[in-house]
C-alpha cells in the first residue's frame, strides 16, 4: 500500500502531547494517515519514540517521519480543576533529541520556529 506524501497543507510538525498510555492511539492514528516527512514529538516522551518506531517498523514505514522527543513539557503547569490550568511559567531550555539522530537539527529548527524556548539538541548541546 503506497503511503501518502506530506501535503502542502497538512502540518509539517506533529506534537503529541497526552499522557503516555494514551499515546499509542495517536501513534496508531499517524501510522495510518500521516505524511511521508512529518516530524512526531512526544512531549513529553516517556519513551514514546521508541514506541512509535517499533510501531513504524511493524507498520513498514520506518523511513516516512523523524521522531522527537523532550523530557517534559513546554510549561511549568498544573491543573486547577476539570477544564482548568495555571501555566506558572514557561521553560527558556528543553532537552531533546531526534531518531535518527541525523535529523536532530532538522527537527530542530522547525521547533525553534513554532517556540520561542531554547530547545536544546541531541547530547544537551545547543544547535
Amino acid at each position: 500500500m503506497a503511503q501518502p506524501a506530506m501535503k502542502s497543507g497538512w502540518p509539517r510538525c506533529r506534537k503529541i502531547v497526552v499522557p503516555a498510555f494514551a499515546q499509542e492511539t495517536y501513534m496508531q492514528a499517524i501510522i495510518s494517515h500521516g505524511g511521508k516527512g512529518q516530524i512526531v514529538v512526544f512531549n513529553p516522551g516517556k519513551f514514546g519514540s521508541l514506541a512509535f518506531a517499533k510501531l513504524l517498523a511493524e507498520a513498514g514505514r520506518s523511513d516516512d517521519f523523524i521522531i522527537g522527543e523532550t523530557s517534559s513539557l513546554i510549561y511549568a503547569a498544573k491543573t486547577k480543576g476539570l477544564g482548568h490550568v495555571n501555566i506558572k511559567a514557561v521553560k527558556s531550555e528543553l532537552p531533546f533529541a531526534a531518531m535518527p539522530s541525523i535529523k536532530t537539527a532538522t527537527a530542530h529548527w522547525t521547533l525553534t520556529d513554532l517556540y520561542l524556548c531554547d530547545v536544546q539538541g541531541q547530547g544537551g548541546h545547543r544547535l
